[in-house]
């Protein structure tokens, strides 16, 4: 799969308060339907060059702790859950990533990012038909849809060509989710980090 790399973010906040070194930490909050969540923030170590590997309890180099409150995720991440974002990891196909909202769907400046799944890089072409996603005409294979729901846009078929610098998203919980079906793609470049890891309640990979 091809993919892209994310530049470094000076200064990217985690969410472990122990490990804040005394800084006090931001809940940032908002209310949109379907699609709201939360990061708990709070100073982290500073980027370098090389450094040791990081982890739920080991973050490093800008990496952060990311907390979902709504359902647009399920069942990948449950409202509640706690989840890594690296800012540097490579995103291709398939991958979860944290993003700043379009300008329309922030609640206001606080802007609390989105989480979703990228289903389109540069060059593709997404449809929506028939309860199915295809990516460049071939049907996706999507076994972490929530409860294997259909995948509906509000006119179909509907039909998305992913520009230079735009990533095409959907969340997981396609009833529950608003995403590239109603504001259209996201431009790259509002893409905080990638989610690589489930640190709570249970530590796991992300599918």
């Amino acid at each position: 799969m091809s993919g892209a790399r994310l530049p470094m973010l000076p200064g990217a906040l985690n969410g472990r308060q122990r490990l804040a070194n005394g800084f006090v930490g931001l809940l940032a909050t908002g209310l949109i339907s379907g699609c709201v969540n939360v990061a708990v923030v709070a100073p982290a170590s500073p980027p370098s060059a090389s450094g040791p590997p990081i982890g739920c309890d080991s973050l490093s180099n800008g990496a952060f702790i990311y907390r979902a409150v709504q359902t647009s995720m399920e069942r990948t991440v449950e409202p509640g859950d706690e989840v890594l974002v690296v800012p540097e990891a490579t995103y291709a196909r398939g991958s979860i990533v944290v993003f700043t909202p379009p300008p329309a769907w922030r609640v206001d400046t606080t802007a609390p990012p989105f989480i979703k799944r990228v289903i389109g890089l540069p060059g593709d072409t997404v449809e929506i038909r028939d309860g199915a996603v295809f990516l460049n005409r071939t049907r996706l294979d999507e076994p972490y849809v929530f409860e294997n729901q259909p995948t509906t846009a509000p006119s179909e078929p509907a039909t998305w060509t992913v520009g230079a610098g735009q990533l095409f998203v959907l969340g997981d919980h396609r009833a529950g989710s608003a995403d590239s079906r109603s504001f259209g793609t996201i431009a790259a470049s509002a893409v905080l980090g990638v989610a690589v890891r489930r640190c709570s309640p249970s530590e796991a990979p992300l599918p």
